[in-house]
């Protein structure tokens, strides 16, 4: 609860305060060992930031770190204050859904909603907030004001290049959340789960995410979900996206 009022107090007051650099995130090309943890056992190599090859397993009771080894074994990192388990319980990269994790960074100011582990569908950041995944506020999502990133000494999750690419899923299409809910409300009739996918309009190249506390509830958490060219057309049976039009599109 200070850490909020901190916030609001900042917000109110402004600051500056310079940020760490270089610190190791799950999903993120390293500078120091030019390695991509992408979970908690296994990497990519990288060259000029970017990822490359295969994704390659440590040995077993090894772990990704900040190492140039890159693989250490994960009971000797109490004894090895400056590694860090880049992936570890609770960590969270660039475009990288972690465990039990609703939202993570997509791009700077941007946000995916994680289901089952993969980016269903993303949603941008308010002006001159950004995307943060890891702040460490449970009541503050991933979308934080800069100045409040800026006294926890915070920076965005993806770099300033990273921008959103539909090689990892679709950006959002102008939907408005009126619509959204609208769709969710006509749709969930005979529905027994409390979250769904709906389609957005006939050509079935978008979709919407809908989900309520009850199934009675009028209060819906909406999300767009579109797809790329290559795989144009979602199929609300298996949640992704496909190269033909689905026999559960409306005709």
């Amino acid at each position: 609860m200070i850490r909020l009022w901190a916030i609001v107090a900042i917000l109110a007051l402004g600051c500056a305060v310079a940020q760490e650099a270089d610190e190791p995130k799950c999903g993120v090309c390293q500078s120091g060992n030019d390695a991509l943890c992408v979970t908690e056992t296994s990497y990519y190599n990288c060259f000029g930031g970017n990822k490359y090859g295969n994704e390659i397993e440590c040995d077993e009771g090894f772990v990704c770190t900040n190492a140039d080894s890159i693989c250490v074994k994960k009971t000797e990192l109490e004894e090895l204050p400056d590694l860090v388990n880049v992936c570890g319980s609770g960590s969270s990269g660039c475009g990288v859904c972690s465990t039990n994790q609703k939202y993570t960074c997509v791009s700077n100011n941007q946000a995916g909603r994680c289901i089952n582990g993969k980016i269903s569908a993303v949603v941008n950041c308010k002006e001159n907030e950004i995307c943060v995944a890891d702040i460490g506020l449970t009541d503050v999502s991933v979308c934080v004001p800069q100045c409040a990133a800026d006294y926890f000494k915070k920076s965005p999750t993806c770099s300033e290049d990273v921008s959103y690419s539909t090689t990892t899923a679709a950006p959002a299409t102008t939907i408005s959340p009126a619509d959204r809910v609208a769709i969710c409300a006509r749709e969930s009739s005979g529905v027994t789960t409390l979250f769904f996918y709906a389609y957005a309009d006939t050509s079935c190249k978008s979709a919407v995410y809908c989900q309520r506390n009850s199934l009675t509830s009028a209060d819906w958490v909406t999300l767009t979900r579109t797809c790329p060219s290559s795989t144009p057309y979602f199929d609300t049976r298996t949640k992704n996206c496909v190269a033909t039009k689905p026999a559960s599109c409306p005709q």
